[in-house]
């Protein structure tokens, strides 16, 4: 089987989307060497949606913040 690690709070099978937690997080080097990392937050959750967020992709301009990500069709839970 395969390893999912700590589930969120709130995660139920919905059917469809093989574990449906997929998130956008963000980590902060310790140090210029780039070998240790702080976790922080996640920015964006799909618990109960998705499986996948992937290629996040930020836009900054006129002093807003823009996310974009994609997903499949076949990766969302059903309904």
């Amino acid at each position: 089987s395969v390893e999912l690690g700590p589930v969120p709070p709130g995660h139920e099978d919905v059917g469809g989307a093989r574990f449906q937690v997929g998130c956008i997080g963000l980590a902060v080097a310790k140090d210029l060497t780039g070998e240790e990392w702080e976790i922080l937050p996640p920015l964006v959750t799909a618990v109960g949606v998705n499986d996948q967020t992937e290629r996040p992709h930020y836009v900054f301009q006129d002093g807003k913040y823009y996310l974009f990500t994609i997903s499949h069709k076949f990766t969302y839970a059903d309904g």
